[in-house]
C-alpha cells in the first residue's frame, strides 16, 4: 500500500556508480587512445587537464544525470559552462591577488579546456550509456 505525500518531491534518478566512475576516469583515456596520434597533445591534455576535469567536471555532472537523462549535445553544453566558469575563477583569483600569473593559468588552462572537455564529455556519456545497467535507472522498494 503506498501512502501519497502532498508536495513530496518526484524521486531522483539513480546513477549507476560503477559505470559513472569508470566513464568518468576512462573518457579522457579513451579520447586519448583514439586521438594521441595529433602530436600527442591528448596524452599531455591528460596530465595537464586531467585533475581540473575531475574537480569541475565529476559534481558538474553528477548534479545534471541526478535530475535527468542527459542528451549528449547538453553534457557537452555543461562541459563547456564548467571551463568557463573555472576560467572565471582563475581570473577573479588574479585581480583580487594581482597576480598576472593567474590570467596566464587561465588562458592555458582555458584554451585546452574548451576544446577538450566537449571531447570528453561527449566520451564520458557515451561510456557512462554502454556501461550502464538496467538495475540502477528506476528505484526499487524496500521489501
Amino acid at each position: 500500500m503506498s501512502v501519497l505525500v502532498p508536495n513530496a518531491k518526484p524521486p531522483q534518478r539513480i546513477i549507476d556508480p560503477v559505470a559513472f566512475f569508470v566513464a568518468l576516469i576512462g573518457a579522457p583515456i579513451v579520447f586519448a587512445l583514439f586521438t594521441f596520434w595529433i602530436f600527442f597533445i591528448p596524452v599531455a591534455a591528460i596530465v595537464f587537464g586531467g585533475p581540473a576535469y575531475l574537480v569541475f567536471g565529476t559534481p558538474v555532472m553528477l548534479w545534471v544525470m541526478n535530475r535527468r537523462d542527459p542528451s549528449g549535445f547538453e553534457v557537452i553544453g555543461w562541459a563547456l559552462l564548467a571551463v568557463v566558469v573555472m576560467i572565471a575563477l582563475m581570473s577573479l583569483l588574479g585581480i583580487l591577488t594581482g597576480d598576472k600569473d593567474w590570467f596566464d593559468f587561465a588562458l592555458f588552462y582555458g584554451g585546452f579546456g574548451l576544446i577538450f572537455a566537449p571531447c570528453w564529455a561527449a566520451t564520458f556519456i557515451g561510456l557512462y550509456r554502454w556501461l550502464c545497467r538496467d538495475f540502477y535507472s528506476r528505484a526499487r522498494p524496500y521489501s
